[in-house]
Order: C-alpha cells, then sequence, then structure tokens
C-alpha cells in the first residue's frame, strides 16, 4: 500500500498557500488604541484613548497623530467612507467613573480638520456603523449610565434614536446590511430594565423599533464583534469582559432571517474584532494578542502566530493577503501574506494520507499534538462536506459515495495545510 507523506517539503502534493506573516508596525504612541480601518491598502487611521487619532499613508510605515484638540477623550470606533471622509466615536475621559460624555467627529478632508458633530451627550458612543457616506448609526452604553442606538440620514448633522433607552447596559456588534435591517448586542447588567444580567440579540427591520432575542445563562457577556461578509453570510462573536468563559460564534447564512450559535471549540477568552473577507475565510482578536482565523465559516479556527501580546480590539482586513490590528499600548501589527510557503505553526508537524488516490476510503495518519483538532473535506466550490474530529492516530475517511475527482482536506489545528484528495 502506498503512502503519500506531507510535510512542509513535499509542495507538490500540497495546495500552496500564503505563509502568515504578522508583524509589529512602529507608532511612537503608547494610547490604547481601540478601532483601526483602512479604506485602502496604503491609508489607515486608528484611534484610541488620549484623544488620539492616527493616520498612515504609506501602509503603516509610518503614524502621525492627526490632532491633539481632545486631550483626555477616549475614542472607541473609527471609519472611513473613502481616503477622505470618515468618522470616529467616543466619549470624554470617565477618570474615576464608569464613564464620559459622548462625542462624534467627522473629516472630509483626510483628518486635516475635525467637524464636532455631537459632544456632551449622556450616553457614551462606542460603536459606530457606516452604511454610506451619509447613513450613520452609533449606540453606546456603560455602567451606571443609559444606552442608546441612533442614526444619522444626512451625513450625521442630525440625529435621531430608535429602539428603546437601556439603563446599565452594554451595546455592541453594531450591523446595518439596508437602513432600516441590522442587528447587534445588548447585555444588561443586574440593574437592567428589560432582561437583567443576560445578554440578548437585536434585530431591527423597519430602521426604528428592534426585536429581543434573550440569550439564555449569558451573565456577564458583554463584549460583541459583527461582520457580514456579502449579504447572506453573516457572524458574532459574544464574549465575557473577564475573559474566563467560553467564547461563541453567531452565524447566518440567509441574511439573518435565521441563525445558529455555537461555542468556539477549545477556546475561552475575551474577542473583541472580528472582520471576515469572504463568507468562509475571519479572523478574530482579542485578549493577550490572540488571532485566530478560520477557513470554513468558523467550523474550525486555527491559531495564528501573534507578535504581540498586547490586548488587540480591532481587526481590519483590506483583502485576503493584506490585514492591520490595534491594540493596547499603540500596538499595531500587519498580516501580510507570502505566496509559495504552505500556512504552519510548526515545521517538525507532519500528516500522513494513504491511499490517494482513493476509492472508498483513505486513512489520515496524524502524530499526536493533532488529536482535539479537526478535519473538513470540501469539493472545488468550497462546499463542506463534513467536518470531524481527529482522535485518533489514525482516522478512517469514508469517501465511497462521493463522485469521482478532487477534494480538499483542511487541517485546522496545530498546524494548518490543505491537501488534495483524490477519489477514484
Amino acid at each position: 500500500m502506498k503512502k503519500i507523506l506531507f510535510t512542509i517539503k513535499a509542495l507538490a502534493l500540497v495546495v500552496v498557500l500564503h505563509a502568515q506573516t504578522w508583524t509589529v508596525l512602529t507608532t511612537s504612541s503608547n494610547s490604547n488604541l481601540k478601532g483601526i480601518h483602512f479604506p485602502t491598502a496604503t491609508t489607515g487611521y486608528a484611534v484610541g484613548d488620549n484623544g488620539t487619532i492616527l493616520k498612515t499613508i504609506n501602509g503603516g510605515t509610518t503614524w502621525t497623530n492627526l490632532t491633539t484638540a481632545f486631550p483626555g477623550y477616549w475614542f472607541w470606533d473609527v471609519h472611513f467612507v473613502n481616503v477622505d471622509t470618515g468618522y470616529v466615536v467616543g466619549e470624554s475621559n470617565p477618570g474615576s467613573n464608569p464613564c464620559g460624555l459622548g462625542i462624534a467627529l467627522k473629516t472630509t478632508n483626510g483628518g486635516t480638520t475635525w467637524t464636532t458633530l455631537f459632544s456632551g451627550s449622556s450616553t457614551p458612543v462606542r460603536d459606530l456603523f457606516v452604511l454610506d457616506k451619509d447613513t450613520v448609526f452609533i449606540c453606546g452604553g456603560a455602567e451606571q449610565n443609559s444606552s442608546r442606538i441612533a442614526k444619522s440620514f444626512d451625513g450625521g448633522t442630525s440625529w435621531n434614536q430608535i429602539g428603546i433607552t437601556y439603563n446599565d447596559a452594554m451595546l455592541g456588534g453594531l450591523y446595518l446590511l439596508k437602513s432600516n435591517y441590522g442587528f447587534l448586542g445588548v447585555y444588561e447588567s443586574v440593574f437592567g430594565t428589560y432582561n437583567p444580567g443576560l445578554a440578548t440579540w437585536l434585530n431591527t427591520s423597519n430602521g426604528t423599533t428592534f426585536t429581543s432575542n434573550v440569550i439564555p445563562l449569558s451573565i456577564s457577556y458583554w463584549n460583541f464583534a459583527s461582520d457580514f461578509p456579502d449579504a447572506s453570510n453573516g457572524y458574532f462573536t459574544r464574549s465575557t469582559y473577564a475573559g474566563s468563559d467560553s467564547v461563541y460564534l453567531r452565524k447566518t447564512i440567509d441574511g439573518g432571517a435565521t441563525w445558529n450559535e455555537s461555542a468556539i471549540h477549545s477556546f475561552v477568552g475575551s474577542i473583541y474584532g472580528l472582520d471576515f473577507i469572504d463568507a468562509a475565510t475571519g479572523y478574530i482578536v482579542g485578549a493577550a494578542g490572540v488571532i485566530r482565523k478560520t477557513v470554513n465559516g468558523g467550523l474550525t479556527w486555527s491559531q495564528q502566530t501573534s507578535p504581540t501580546t498586547e490586548e488587540l480590539r480591532s481587526v481590519c482586513f483590506v483583502n485576503s493577503t493584506l490585514g492591520y490590528a490595534a491594540g493596547a499600548n499603540g500596538t499595531i501589527i500587519k498580516y501580510e501574506a507570502t505566496a509559495g510557503i504552505p500556512e504552519t505553526n510548526s515545521s517538525s508537524e507532519s500528516v500522513t494520507i494513504y491511499p490517494n488516490p482513493a476509492l472508498e476510503q483513505f486513512t489520515l495518519e496524524a502524530n499526536s499534538d493533532l488529536l482535539g483538532s479537526f478535519y473538513t473535506l470540501t469539493d472545488l466550490t468550497g462546499k463542506i462536506i463534513y467536518t470531524a474530529e481527529i482522535n485518533s492516530k489514525n482516522t478512517v475517511i469514508n469517501i465511497s459515495e462521493l463522485s469521482t475527482g478532487m477534494y480538499f482536506l483542511n487541517l485546522n489545528g496545530q498546524i494548518y495545510q490543505t491537501i488534495k484528495v483524490i477519489k477514484k
């Protein structure tokens, strides 16, 4: 019986992927950065506390602080429609209080000057969603404070509250597919009014009122992140502030009509940022510099080699080969992919698969380090045929019912490889 050994050296038999290369960029800032956005591959913005608004025009090689007009402010989110027009939201320095007063800024000249859309709002603004240059949504909330959702249809000149006012609640993960159709998450403390001590998913289909879906046993799940790579596929994460509980991923494949939620396998911690490049490929970032990647729509996640242990608050991918993340102490890291080397965390890991081509079944022979990780079998279109755990050093995979042709076996664990499988 012929065996084919798949290692880093066996490049002819492994689908050539992009090697992960996350590197730390120099920002000359020690502010805790909360948001990052790149409208193009070279022009990007990052915001954080101490009134920090950073800009790069050379892909992160150098960064300039655009303004010193907001000392002590904490900026939580940033989004640019193009290189010139963008929005920043945040709050005045909360100091010893749970929160500060809300503020929103806008620029139409790439950050050279900023217009204050509003300031002194009783609700701190901690999340922003820009549907287009004129349609903007914000939400905010904190302990011992009222929490609201608002929208503007005139580029931030005027704002209207939508939905209800929450008490002592955290709102986040705001995402709008249309001006009247969107989603977000809410966690109310034990002093909350509607669902004390629980998290809820909210959705609106009219842009004015929201339907609440309570999540049982969700106490302390304050952190929400969301993304829709297209109109059908959407993702939400929720995790606890302390980071001592499981992280959950919520997914829709029908534009939010129905959702399924499950825990991310073998992962406990806090997730703050989420970005999907397409329906299958996405990244999450969080506490202690954690970075995880999925290539199968969240079924399994592989650990990325992170160049930092600082908390990462936000992640933004320009395309499949270029991404950025920002976090504590002025940390900004950059992902650049280099074609030609399979993505792997260890050159000593290897997988044996035999026979290949196979008629009825093949055996996946893996070392003990891979036990507990997952494999996914897909066809040429990326459709997932099935996913299962590698629970033995010799896992038999039945392919008798598959049509003749080529398939891909995706391994997600301490290594990441995609292997060609031929069905005779």
